[in-house]
């Protein structure tokens, strides 16, 4: 889409779902956006839903998010349903 946004679609079994991912300065994706997820309800109905992630590290050579959140973008309004935080990660982990 330009230099800090892209946009993907995935089709699998005839259904095509897509979105728009968001990165700064620093190549990390800050944001995505999608109208294609659907809210339960009576009746369900798809409502533009995004997702926030911020704060980087890297660990084991792997940079990612540490702070998160999703929320849906209502007619009345935002609602970020979650939020969370990753305090660490494991690699190659057996069970």
């Amino acid at each position: 889409m330009d230099e800090r946004s892209a946009r993907a679609e995935l089709t699998y079994k005839g259904i095509t779902v897509g979105g728009t991912f968001h990165f700064n300065d620093a190549d990390e994706m800050v944001r995505f956006d999608t109208n294609d997820r659907w809210q339960d309800g009576e009746p369900p109905r798809k409502i533009p839903w995004s997702a926030h992630l911020e704060d980087y590290r890297v660990a084991g050579g792997i940079r990612y998010a540490t702070r998160v959140s999703a929320t849906w973008h209502e007619p009345a309004g935002d609602l970020t349903y979650v939020t969370g935080t990753i305090e660490s990660l494991e690699f190659n982990v057996k069970d």
